[in-house]
């Protein structure tokens, strides 16, 4: 029998994920019927989910069910609305975000249906449209009909982080060296990845892909010990919401999961049947049902059809790494610019990389995590240290303990993560790979003793402090950074209002940013949309963190 702290913390994040995961096959579901995206599928969702959480309560807990269940689903309900309003009032600034994640989940939103039609010829972003994984901008844009906010749908970013840390809870107690502090301490550590952080008030999907990739890793060290229900279903709703993520997340998850099926099939054969089930049938209503567009639409016919998958553009197009790698990584392999990556400074822009000594930082590197993607050095400045000291650690646990570490299959599992990362070729870009994040922290955890002497001790105190400040260097420039930008950007717009009101509907220009439209809209600014401004160059006013463009009469020409 399992602990109940693990059963309560497990039931909120099962909640959670089985909640996204519940908008996903409704919306779906419309879709193959020919209804368009609707917003009454986030009280639809939540509704199931309660029955679910109502039923997982009967089963999981002996004692005050009920108790449990009120307590839990109105946490739960304040959880969510608290993350929704937040995010309601957090512009997303970041470029990817207010270009291609925008344009589609405005499009969903407006009544596009990707089972049913095809991508309209006046989208400015087709191809990555087209191509990549619906998934976040199907949840994002079902929250948006539902409270009328574009930025609402954000909240997926937060939910998902937070259902991260619960599983990463209930995954390290069940690590028997582990006392209730370091359960504690390294779940918050664990869920608070730097992607997941940059990234958090973006539409950016990346965060969320590392949140699901933790959900399933410490699902996979749960299951390992235990099948209750509670934990199969979870493994089936993180599946699906994986698998529709992001395109490296069928990737990833398929290295993942099956070398888990492969190790729990050989030593649990009898009892490996029912979770093999599960797994086949989750993978397959995420990949086949509600991953049909673009999985199946797109790369499997296109490989039929023509023999290439992504066929009338290449991969390198969409992803455009070309333009966006440091300039002395072109040419090099795999190996050589992850490791250089690593032990760079923490870079956002295409200038070569540097190398540093680790444990070391500087003002400049730390101020590039204000941007949703940094590329070099991607975890933090103090990551690097992390990770040799984390091996230091573990080498140093092999050495007093020998075998008796590798109790359970988080080893094994580590292992899987090694691999899920060497296999992209672009593991140099902290965002691309974010699973890095866990190899450190499930080191650390599995060399971990009680009976270790003072120095041991001493030398993982270390290892957490070092950790627990990257993060939060981390995650204090990048907040800190996004509310100083709102109020900038809240000022912008509430100049453009009174330039409205003065002269009447703007002319304005999107120049590829989709999200100025709906932004307009909701702050009750008329305008009309045009290719080419009605007005001269020094009377055209540029948005800020935009590259859209408004008539502005009241603008003087710039002095010569």
């Amino acid at each position: 029998m399992i602990d109940k702290s693990i059963r309560i913390s497990s039931l909120f994040g099962t909640l959670i994920i089985g909640f996204t995961a519940i908008i996903l096959i409704a919306n779906t579901i419309l879709f193959a019927v020919g209804i368009p995206l609707s917003g009454l599928t986030i009280p639809v969702a939540g509704i199931i989910t309660i029955g679910i959480g109502w039923w997982l309560c009967i089963r999981s807990f002996t004692q005050n069910p009920r108790r449990i269940f009120f307590i839990v689903i109105i946490s739960l309900f304040i959880i969510v609305v608290i993350a929704t309003q937040i995010n309601s009032t957090i512009y997303d600034i970041s470029f990817d975000g207010q270009t291609y994640h925008s344009e589609a989940i405005i499009s969903l939103a407006n009544g596009w249906n990707p089972l049913k039609l095809p991508i309209p010829e006046k989208f400015f972003y087709r191809d990555w449209i087209n191509f990549f994984s619906k998934g976040s901008w199907i949840t994002a844009a079902a929250m948006y009909r539902f409270t009328g906010n574009i930025e609402s749908g954000k909240v997926f970013n937060s939910l998902l982080l937070i259902a991260s840390g619960f599983f990463s809870y209930s995954a390290f107690s069940t690590f028997p060296n582990l006392n209730q502090r370091w359960r504690v301490n390294l779940s918050i550590l664990m869920m608070l990845n730097p992607v997941s952080l940059c990234q958090l008030f973006t539409f950016y999907v990346d965060g969320q892909l590392a949140s699901c990739l933790i959900i399933l890793v410490s699902l996979l060290i749960i299951l390992s010990k235990q099948q209750e229900k509670i934990f199969v279903f979870a493994l089936a709703a993180v599946l699906i919401v994986i698998t529709n993520v992001k395109l490296t997340g069928v990737l990833y998850t398929g290295i993942l999961l099956g070398g888990f099926v492969i190790w729990y099939g050989w030593y649990f054969r009898k009892q490996a049947i029912r979770l093999i089930f599960c797994c086949i049938s989750a993978s397959a209503i995420g990949i086949f049902v509600v991953g049909y567009n673009p999985i199946i639409s797109q790369f499997a016919l296109n490989t039929i059809d023509r023999g290439d998958p992504f066929y009338p553009v290449s991969w390198s197009q969409l992803i455009a790494i070309d333009r966006n790698m440091p300039q002395n990584f072109t040419g090099k392999d795999r190996f050589w610019k992850l490791g250089v990556s690593l032990f760079s400074k923490s870079r956002t822009g295409m200038q070569p990389s540097e190398l540093k000594i680790p444990f070391t930082l500087s003002v400049d590197e730390l101020f590039e995590f204000r941007y949703p993607d940094v590329r070099t050095g991607g975890f933090g400045p103090l990551f690097s240290g992390v990770l040799l000291l984390s091996i230091v650690i573990l080498a140093i646990a092999l050495a007093q303990y020998g075998k008796a570490i590798y109790a359970g299959y988080a080893p094994i599992l580590i292992l899987f993560i090694i691999i899920s990362t060497l296999i992209t070729s672009e593991a140099w870009w902290a965002r691309y790979v974010p699973q890095v994040w866990l190899l450190p922290i499930l080191l650390v955890a599995i060399s971990i003793r009680s009976r270790s002497n003072r120095m041991m001790r001493r030398l993982i105190s270390v290892w957490a402090l070092v950790l627990a400040l990257n993060v939060i260097m981390v995650g204090s420039v990048s907040i800190i950074a996004m509310l100083k930008d709102q109020q900038t950007i809240q000022t912008d717009y509430a100049a453009v209002k009174q330039i409205e009101m003065k002269y009447g509907p703007l002319p304005l220009s999107l120049n590829v940013f989709p999200i100025t439209q709906v932004r307009f809209t909701q702050h009750d600014i008329t305008f009309t949309l045009t290719n080419k401004l009605p007005c001269d160059p020094e009377h055209q006013r540029v948005l800020l963190y935009s590259w859209s463009v408004i008539c502005d009469p009241d603008m003087q020409a710039a002095p010569q």
